[in-house]
C-alpha cells in the first residue's frame, strides 16, 4: 500500500521520519513487529446484515486477502516510554513478509547489544 509515512521493505515497514520519544526526545528503538488481522474484519463478516449477500467464495477471499496490518512497537531506551504504530498491509506486502519471516512476530535481537541499557534492565529483572 502506498503510504506517505512508511516505506515497505521485505522485512517490514520502515519509517520515513525519525521516531522520537514524546517524553524525553530520545530516538526510539524498534522493540517488535507483528503481522496480524484486526478482529473487526471477522466481526464485520459475522454481522448478519453484511453476511447475507456474500457467497462462500467472497467470504474466503475477504478473510484471506483483506484486513491485514503490521504493528511496529517502539520503546525509548532512556525513559522506557512505549508506542505502537498500526500500518495496513496489502496482500502482496503480506506475501513478501511471509517469504522473509517464518513467524508473525519479529523481535530485532541484534539491536539489543550486551551493554544496551534496556537489556541491562531486563537482565536485572531476570529475563536473561
Amino acid at each position: 500500500m502506498n503510504n506517505e509515512y512508511w516505506e515497505f521493505t521485505p522485512f517490514g515497514h520502515k519509517p520515513k521520519f525519525e521516531i522520537k520519544c514524546k517524553m524525553c526526545g530520545t530516538p526510539m528503538r524498534l522493540r517488535y513487529s507483528q503481522v496480524f488481522r484486526p478482529t473487526d474484519v471477522f466481526e464485520a463478516l459475522e454481522d448478519p446484515a453484511r453476511k447475507m449477500g456474500l457467497t462462500a467464495q467472497e467470504r474466503v477471499e475477504i478473510l484471506t486477502k483483506h484486513g491485514w496490518a503490521e504493528d511496529r512497537a517502539y520503546k525509548c531506551p532512556k525513559c522506557q516510554w512505549w508506542t505502537i504504530f498500526g500500518i495496513p498491509l496489502s496482500w502482496e506486502e503480506l506475501q513478501e513478509l511471509r517469504k522473509v519471516r517464518k513467524r508473525a512476530v519479529y523481535v530485532p535481537v541484534e539491536e539489543w547489544a550486551e551493554d544496551h541499557p534496556i537489556r541491562q534492565k531486563l537482565k536485572t529483572l531476570g529475563y536473561w
